[in-house]
């Protein structure tokens, strides 16, 4: 049998219930009043704590992206640096070696006229 009181005791936690049910949607899951686990109230603060866990989480993972993202950078940006340093050392050797293949022609033409008077 359900007592007056009982009703009242229902009443104001349900009250209460509903108050922290609105500050938890206003993003507050912080302020969840410790409560005996046979408690209504009692479910809120364990949504509560896993939401706060998951909201960690994502937020590590969001900053080792950006760490990662960082390194990354740094790292293309000295790829690119020593890449346009050792360019026009590049375009000299290929430039060197032209220059090498045609005496190489010119010595190749000069031992073949030799080699035809023997």
């Amino acid at each position: 049998m359900i007592v007056a009181s009982d009703w009242k005791d229902f009443g104001e936690e349900s009250n209460t219930l509903r108050a922290l049910v609105h500050r938890i949607a206003e993003g507050d899951l912080v302020a969840v009043d410790r409560v005996p686990g046979d408690s209504v109230r009692a479910a809120p603060g364990g949504m509560c704590e896993g939401l706060h866990g998951t909201i960690a989480g994502i937020l590590h993972g969001a900053d080792a992206i950006s760490t990662a993202s960082s390194e990354i950078a740094a790292g293309h940006r000295d790829l690119s640096t020593r890449a346009e340093r050792t360019f026009p050392s590049l375009q000299q050797t290929a430039s060197a070696m032209e220059e090498f293949v045609c005496y190489l022609k010119r010595v190749v033409d000069v031992c073949s006229v030799s080699m035809s008077r023997i």
